[in-house]
């Protein structure tokens, strides 16, 4: 089951306290980290434990970065003494344990391991105990140096391919955490995207279930777009559509199973041609990559059909352009079975 979750950070907790209430919904992880060194100040323990309290009464499940520094920011003796009073639900190791402290810690408490640095070693080792864990992957402040595409597939395939599941990080859009303000993405080319584009991006194409905003939490367009989603499966795109085929706005389509990679076909929009509307030649222009097609009469039976163009394609006296996709990257979303809808927002 997909699952969106949120990240607070004590340098921002009082700005996103309230929101946090609002953005709720039962299973949410919250992600905090415990060794920021800015952020170990007066009173640091009294302040992590009434953030983690305040979460935890909402409901919130939390996943805490550790590192060695932990123990003495906080003042405790060993993670699992932490963890239990502090009332934590996964510790999440980040750098400085050896295999073996991994291994003992798992066997005695919930921890997730930093799925981005991982090797098959670590992945063996953990495998033969029979350990029940989480990978999560890094997030990256600096622009340039999240993971790509490939290299992230790579990774999550070699993890998947023990029984373990990942979380991934996208950025917000609403109040960027600093000190650079460009996201904290784990792959690359998320960093400038809508949150609702890299949140769909990995459940779509790279099969991920938990996904986690590295920069705390969202717009409200942005949630309510991806609870849209959670709660219908379908994937909202935004479109210009000449006058006369506003009707399609908010109409769910389905992408046939048989479209080839270059363009996809809509499944109802066959039903629109069996109606005995007349479609006459107009707009048969060059259909660029993002065009939205229907097919006129002089397609015979095939007019009416629906398409929307993934590459360049020359002008076609049967084919009429009809819109347009207004996020380009949204088409990568497009794939073979799922349903769309086109929005005017």
């Amino acid at each position: 089951m997909n699952k969106i979750g949120y990240s607070v950070y004590l340098s921002n907790y009082l700005d996103v306290k309230e929101e946090l209430k609002a953005l709720f919904q039962k299973g949410n992880y919250i992600f905090i980290s415990l060794h920021i060194q800015e952020e170990n100040t007066i009173n640091y323990l009294d302040k992590v434990k009434n953030m983690i309290h305040f979460l935890k009464n909402i409901g919130y499940l939390i996943i805490a970065d550790v590192s060695k520094i932990t123990l003495n920011y906080l003042n405790y003796d060993n993670f699992i003494e932490l963890k239990k009073d502090l009332k934590i639900d996964l510790l999440r190791l980040d750098y400085g344990f050896e295999i073996s402290e991994i291994i003992e810690l798992a066997k005695l408490t919930d921890i997730c391991l930093n799925a981005s640095t991982v090797d098959n070693n670590l992945l063996t080792s953990l495998k033969r105990k029979k350990l029940n864990l989480l990978f999560i992957h890094n997030f990256y402040p600096h622009p340039e140096t999240g993971l790509d595409k490939e290299q992230y597939q790579r990774i999550n395939n070699m993890i998947s391919g023990y029984g373990y599941k990942i979380i991934t990080f996208i950025s917000g859009d609403n109040k960027l955490r600093g000190p650079i303000f460009e996201g904290l993405v784990t792959l690359e080319h998320h960093r400038y995207k809508s949150p609702y584009y890299q949140f769909l991006d990995l459940i779509i194409n790279y099969r991920q279930e938990i996904i986690i905003v590295g920069d705390s939490i969202l717009t409200s367009r942005s949630v309510k777009q991806i609870n849209n989603y959670l709660e219908s499966g379908v994937v909202e795109i935004k479109v210009h559509l000449d006058q006369e085929y506003k009707y399609l706005y908010n109409k769910v389509f389905t992408i046939r199973n048989d479209s080839p990679k270059k363009l996809k076909r809509l499944v109802e929009s066959r039903e629109y041609s069996k109606k005995g509307n007349i479609v006459k030649a107009k707009n048969c222009t060059s259909r660029y990559r993002g065009s939205i097609t229907i097919d006129n009469l002089l397609y015979k039976r095939y007019s009416g059909e629906i398409m929307v163009c993934l590459e360049d394609f020359t002008c076609d006296d049967r084919v009429n352009v009809i819109g347009r996709v207004r996020e380009m990257e949204m088409l990568d979303l497009i794939i073979n079975g799922i349903k769309i809808k086109f929005v005017n927002e």
